[in-house]
């Protein structure tokens, strides 16, 4: 769904070394954009060039499989850019785009971001530590794919979640569903099921509604290796 309204771009991290000038020229080049949670932002077939800066909200990268099966590859927040592989290369959609929750984004044409980032040079080296660390993170999951077992990976992406919590150890806060963590571990929904239950039962992990505490890091981190 579009809107004629103006974005503010304020909040998107690779632009913050734009003058409020140069901000507002930008922003009236794009066109503001609603995403319903679960309706598709950037679909792999479509020949669309646009890029997006996501305002607010959040969304899922995936891709599928031949049976149709979806598997995670990043999450998108707000504050973060969607679609600028396509825009810089020209070659088609690396993945699809999924809104986790409701988002606004603000699309600008591929053409007006290759003018950007020809003009400043800040905002390109940004791009450039961005692509660096997608590649850093990528390579970490191939070797982690491959060299892992299913409840290894389950593990894996528990231990890539946690975040340090308050009052000590670490915890995965606001813990995705069965069905996203499994797409991210490339297993099924059953096994994160029963290695949730396995860690539980041996007391390193402790469920508390939507916070996943972890009690005993150093034994998560054996059980994955």
């Amino acid at each position: 769904m579009s809107d004629t309204s103006v974005p503010t771009l304020e909040t998107i991290k690779v632009l913050e070394s734009l003058t409020e000038q140069d901000r507002q020229a930008l922003e009236s080049k794009c066109t503001i954009r609603r995403f319903a949670s679960g309706e598709i932002l950037v679909d792999e077939r479509t020949s669309t060039n646009d890029v997006f800066f996501l305002v607010s909200g959040r969304a899922r990268v995936v891709r599928f499989t031949f049976e149709k099966e979806e598997v995670k590859i990043a999450t998108i927040e707000a504050g973060d850019t969607i679609g600028h592989l396509h825009a810089i290369d020209g070659g088609g959609r690396s993945a699809t785009v999924i809104a986790d929750r409701d988002c606004v984004a603000a699309g600008l044409p591929a053409e007006d971001f290759r003018d950007l980032l020809t003009k400043h040079g800040a905002i390109t080296l940004n791009y450039l530590r961005r692509l660096a660390g997608i590649v850093r993170v990528l390579n970490t999951r191939v070797t982690a794919m491959s060299a892992l077992s299913p409840d290894q990976r389950v593990c894996y992406e528990l231990l890539r979640l946690a975040e340090p919590a308050e009052g000590g150890g670490y915890a995965v806060k606001e813990l995705p569903s069965h069905r996203e963590l499994a797409s991210w571990a490339n297993t099924t929904r059953e096994m994160v099921a029963y290695v949730i239950g396995y860690l539980a039962r041996r007391g390193i992990i402790e469920r508390k509604h939507k916070t996943l505490y972890i009690h005993d890091l150093t034994a998560l981190q054996a059980l994955v290796g």
